[in-house]
């Protein structure tokens, strides 16, 4: 059952008046909302995402600093795609910034075959590292925390804490060393809610 609807808000796709009676419609209907903007251009649609309590906003690319202030003092997480920046061949986003001012964020491919052929959270991570300034506390946080706030999951999954699903993976290799040679990263073990269902 479908709990969240999304929409992409730029030109010559939806305008924020479409995207304002969308998410009217979807929360009047008991629907979480999210939305795709600032990719290509700014439309406002990162700050109307926020005043609808969307759980993400994802790109993130062409923020003001008033976007980036507003979205520090929401719950709305900025979910940063940077393969898509890659392929597109654009700027990247302001991670920097939003992080330092306190916004959430989390990582994640956009994996579709326009715009980011590729379902590598590796070289996401790789690109946030290098292009986005990004460290490996918070990249790792990116990839767990702000992924569970982004989907609506924080009460019960993101991060080790009594109480809540014990997700994660075992590796073979120090953290420190993530993203040398992002290829060749792979897990030693797999874990669902405390059960070991991949061995590598």
């Amino acid at each position: 059952m479908a709990h969240r609807v999304d929409i992409f808000i730029e030109k010559g796709f939806f305008t924020l008046e479409q995207a304002e009676r969308y998410f009217k419609a979807a929360t009047d209907m008991g629907f979480q909302v999210a939305a795709h903007v600032e990719q290509l251009s700014r439309q406002g649609g990162a700050d109307l995402a926020r005043k609808f309590k969307a759980l993400s906003v994802d790109h993130c690319v062409n923020l003001s600093d008033e976007d980036i202030q507003e979205l520090s003092n929401s719950s709305t997480t900025s979910v940063l795609l940077p393969s898509a920046d890659l392929y597109l061949n654009v700027d990247y986003p302001p991670a920097r910034k939003l992080i330092d001012q306190g916004a959430r964020v989390a990582l994640s491919t956009d994996f579709n075959p326009g715009s980011s052929p590729s379902q590598s959270l590796e070289l996401c991570s790789l690109l946030a590292r290098l292009k986005m300034k990004m460290t490996l506390p918070e990249i790792f946080s990116a990839w767990t925390v702000g992924a569970a706030f982004a989907l609506g999951l924080e009460k019960d999954r993101g991060n080790l804490e009594v109480g809540k699903f014990a997700d994660f993976q075992v590796w073979d290799k120090p953290w420190s060393s993530f993203f040398y040679n992002f290829e060749e990263i792979h897990p030693r073990d797999l874990y669902l809610s405390g059960k070991s269902v991949a061995i590598s």
